[in-house]
């Protein structure tokens, strides 16, 4: 790293790291998360039939709710933590269901505590899914949820909010980030809490509406297409300031200007995410 002119990391805990840890100080650290294609998780993609047939094929009926977790199912991800609340989130919303997608070598542990709470008919495991097919499964949930605090940037997250799913977590700071509370998302710091966060998101239609549109402009701010214009604004801004560090006249002079542009170039990137919240997904 001694010989590059910056350094890109997808969050602020892994810039603290890097600052505090590495003791990397000399490098100027952009957050930048890293960017995903968000058009193949509208739900508009998909037709009526095909959201049906999927319900169908795990016998979800119409008048159910999902709690939907998709994911790595290891024990990082604290999946478990979920179940646990399950027996009491079926008291409060009886019409659910909490939807599984994905394996692990957490599942077969899974498998046993849900059957330790007598709660069978109301988990579905589905087991791994093509890659590809994820969006059409997303179409499954009426609520996402992860417990993980692990999760680095979290792009399922990002995916489900593109999915137009409100989404519950458990409370972490890198998580924190991005995710505010009855804003585009739920952050829940006591596991007790998680039935009755969930039970409120699955009945209460204003605040589901609300945390789905906010949700949408934060997946918006985390596409693909602002992660490569804040990179070209970051790339531009290290060949401007190799070219004056190459130039004539003081080094004084020469990194005075460098700091003022690396503060412009803050203000660019600030932008290009606050341009971006008034697009509409």
């Amino acid at each position: 790293m001694t010989k590059a002119e910056c350094i890109i990391t997808p969050s602020n805990k892994t810039r603290k790291y890097l600052k505090y840890k590495c003791k990397i100080k000399s490098k100027p650290i952009y957050v930048v998360p890293t960017g995903i294609d968000i058009s193949p998780f509208n739900p508009d993609n998909f037709t009526k039939e095909e959201k049906q047939s999927i319900r169908k094929k795990y016998g979800i009926k119409d008048d159910e709710k999902v709690v939907l977790f998709l994911g790595r199912i290891g024990e990082e991800k604290s999946i478990d933590k979920v179940i646990d609340c399950m027996p009491e989130l079926f008291k409060l919303v009886p019409k659910a269901k909490f939807v599984i997608v994905g394996d692990g070598p957490a599942k077969e542990g899974l498998v046993e505590q849900v059957k330790r709470l007598n709660i069978e008919d109301k988990i579905i495991f589905t087991g791994s899914v093509p890659w590809d097919k994820t969006p059409l499964y997303y179409t499954l949930g009426d609520v996402f949820v992860n417990a993980s605090l692990s999760e680095t940037q979290g792009l399922t997250f990002i995916e489900a909010m593109a999915s137009r799913l409100p989404v519950v977590a458990k409370y972490a700071p890198n998580i924190s980030e991005f995710i505010h509370t009855n804003e585009n998302g739920i952050l829940v710091k006591n596991d007790k809490d998680f039935a009755k966060t969930i039970a409120n998101v699955l009945t209460n239609n204003n605040l589901r509406e609300k945390l789905i549109k906010n949700g949408t402009v934060t997946a918006i701010q985390n596409s693909s297409e602002v992660f490569g214009d804040k990179l070209v604004e970051i790339y531009s801004h290290i060949i401007e300031s190799y070219k004056i560090k190459k130039s004539e006249g003081t080094k004084k002079d020469k990194m005075r200007f460098v700091k003022s542009t690396i503060f412009a170039l803050n203000r660019k990137l600030y932008n290009i995410t606050r341009l971006n919240k008034k697009k509409k997904g």
